[in-house]
């Protein structure tokens, strides 16, 4: 049944558990204020929103960044290929954002949001965060703003600021790396470590796309995995892979009575940083060593084989063939053998 307007009203978003300020406009659910932590504070904000539009001073456009947040997460995040993902970042932009108009975006504020993030990342984790992780968080901002504005929800796009990009890292493991990391795996508690790692390294996929990976897109008779959540999808990092030879061993052995191929006794893993972390201790592997550090790994070791760029982009679902290069040229020997002979083979 379609939602009739019955002007803005105080409500709770029960699974996220906060209350706001919602008006059904053209049967469409908008949030003109979320994230409240009370139903007090959101009967505040209802009302000082009826003394500004008998006032005349609101206007259809003029609206807080929350309702935008929230219009977004309505209306996107739920056909995206990671909801959670969504999900996350809209609680980590809401505290902070939620209250500010729209017009009030801008790079001192980006800054400051960044600022206040890095304390209470450090006051809770007890390490700082990363500016890769700043950037996601202001770029699911930016999403969101610029899905208003193709709705016509706004009638600019403020400009956003991020945090520079991180330098590129170098690390990767070397077979040793691997059979030490493994090995620890192996004796983990976490029992879904070594599968992950395995099909980390032999599929470069991202984490993500291999804890929401399903046994009905692993074909073990075509040997292909399809990574991609629907047939059309084209998210990053999500694509059709070959099975190799030893990936297929290990999936064939691995029990197949379960929604997902990774799963602690039938629930959907959500993460590994914890347990990875644990386990590369455990190894004792020096330096940054994350899970992403198997999708470096998996790409360097193709390009050290002379891999064509075009096919590892294809795998490990980058958009051009000069997004490898640029990251993981450096590793290829081949590459470095042209260049020796380039330098030094007429000297000779």
């Amino acid at each position: 049944m379609a939602k009739r307007n019955k002007g803005p009203h105080v409500a709770k978003r029960k699974d996220r558990g906060w209350w706001g300020v919602r008006e059904f406009i053209n049967e469409q659910r908008h949030w003109l204020v979320s994230g409240c932590s009370s139903e007090q504070e959101a009967e505040e904000e209802l009302i000082e929103i009826l003394i500004q539009r008998r006032q005349g001073k609101i206007k259809p456009k003029d609206l807080r960044v929350g309702e935008i947040l929230a219009y977004y997460l309505d209306n996107h995040i739920p056909h995206t290929a990671r909801p959670q993902r969504g999900l996350t970042y809209h609680d980590t932009l809401t505290p902070f954002w939620a209250k500010l108009m729209v017009q009030d975006v801008n790079k001192a504020k980006c800054q400051n949001y960044v600022q206040v993030r890095r304390e209470q990342f450090k006051r809770k984790r007890k390490r700082d965060i990363s500016n890769d992780s700043l950037r996601a968080e202001i770029e699911h901002l930016n999403a969101a703003l610029n899905y208003a504005y193709d709705n016509d929800l706004i009638q600019i796009t403020p400009k956003t600021w991020k945090p520079p990009k991180a330098p590129a890292r170098d690390r990767w493991l070397t077979r040793r790396e691997l059979a030490l990391l493994l090995n620890a795996a192996r004796k983990s508690k976490a029992k879904h470590l070594p599968l992950f790692i395995l099909l980390a390294l032999y599929t470069g996929s991202r984490s993500g796309a291999i804890l929401d990976l399903k046994w009905t897109q692993v074909d073990l008779k075509n040997d292909i995995i399809d990574f991609r959540p629907s047939k059309n999808s084209q998210t990053k990092g999500y694509s059709i892979v070959p099975i190799p030879p030893k990936l297929k061993h290990f999936l064939e052995r691995a029990p197949q009575n379960d929604v997902h191929v990774l799963h602690n006794k039938g629930h959907k893993i959500k993460s590994v940083k914890t347990s990875f972390e644990s386990i590369r201790k455990q190894a004792g592997l020096q330096g940054t060593v994350t899970p992403n550090t198997l999708r470096h790994t998996h790409a360097s070791l193709l390009k050290q084989d002379g891999i064509a760029s075009a096919f590892i982009a294809e795998n490990m679902g980058h958009a051009t063939p000069e997004m490898v290069d640029r990251t993981y040229g450096h590793m290829s020997r081949i590459y470095l053998n042209i260049i020796k002979e380039a330098k030094w083979g007429k000297a000779a």
